[in-house]
């Protein structure tokens, strides 16, 4: 069912995330499900057909259409999915577990499926008790610690390091996000983001919300609670601020598409993905869900994972109708 807002489309998932079901017509078209699962991270591959996810202390390979393809045992304990990327030959993981950074390598077929036993190996990080990591551009890898970056080459050998405590860092979480391409990080600390390279760390922005854009070359940045979401630049200029009315819950890059979402409450249970023009900030699309969500999106843009606490739901989003 559609009907329109003013200024704006918004389309209705009319069944609960609960059903796995959306509406056939809609420009958010449902996919799959895990149902029944708490996952400790899930990440999408670039095309969005396949992904990981950590649950039930594994970690497996998904399929959106049709849920658990495979599992993979990186070691005893609970397994968090932290980061994946792939190209036509393989796909890699990066895995936390216990504090130790783990990696999964897989080799695959032309249709993007593995075409043997993926494989695992633990990375030396030192003593570092590992909190998220993500890849580089050139296969190395950024991992974030408490108040420590560590830099590793494609050989996961560490090339450089930084401790951030003269910027504060007692009050940091994980909310973190790397330019692959220039592996600068971006961390939360005390309520401000900061962008940090091994020559120190600029401050960006204020907010506990944020995702990297690499298409858009900037973040796109909120507060849990609050209405306000803006993309600042990585020079730490704010190019548009937009006030959406409801409290923010997830924001997120839709990539290639030019467009970024962002989740808010739309009710006592309700949740509604706003669609915003990259360039301006411009409401382009809503889509009103049955309860809010965190959003992985794949980098095409295409695929949208909802994560819930006891489910995952996938979607993909299409183009905006004429």
């Amino acid at each position: 069912m559609r009907f329109t807002l003013v200024g704006t489309s918004t389309v209705l998932v009319a069944a609960a995330f609960a059903s796995g079901c959306a509406t056939v017509d809609s420009d958010l078209e449902y996919r799959g499900s895990l149902s029944n699962m708490q996952t400790h991270g899930v990440v999408l591959f670039e095309d969005g057909e396949t992904g990981h996810a950590a649950m039930m202390d594994t970690t497996c390979v998904i399929d959106p259409d049709g849920g658990v393809a495979e599992d993979v045992d990186v070691s005893d304990g609970e397994e968090s999915v932290l980061d994946g990327t792939a190209s036509s030959d393989d796909s890699h993981v990066l895995t936390r577990v216990k504090g130790e950074l783990h990696t999964i390598t897989t080799q695959l077929d032309t249709s993007g499926w593995s075409m043997d036993v993926p494989q695992t190996a633990q990375v030396d990080v030192g003593d570092l008790d590992v909190i998220d990591a993500r890849f580089t551009a050139d296969k190395g890898m950024v991992v974030l610690g408490s108040c420590e970056l560590k830099w590793l080459d494609s050989n996961n050998l560490v090339t450089q390091a930084i401790q951030f405590d003269d910027v504060g860092c007692t009050g940091m979480d994980p909310t973190f996000d790397v330019d692959r391409a220039s592996g600068t990080a971006f961390v939360t600390i005390d309520g401000a983001i900061q962008a940090i390279t091994p020559d120190g760390a600029t401050l960006l922005a204020q907010g506990d919300l944020f995702e990297f854009s690499p298409d858009q070359g900037g973040l796109i940045v909120g507060s849990a609670g609050a209405s306000v979401v803006s993309f600042v630049g990585v020079d730490g200029t704010t190019l548009w601020t937009t006030d959406l009315g409801l409290n923010v819950v997830d924001v997120a890059d839709l990539g290639a598409r030019g467009h970024m979402a962002v989740m808010v409450e739309a009710g006592e249970s309700a949740g509604r993905m706003i669609e915003l023009d990259a360039t301006t900030g411009e409401i382009t699309r809503q889509f009103d869900l049955p309860s809010p969500a965190d959003m992985v999106i794949s980098a095409n843009g295409r695929t949208i994972a909802m994560v819930l606490p006891n489910a995952v739901h996938y979607y993909n989003l299409r183009d905006a109708s004429l």
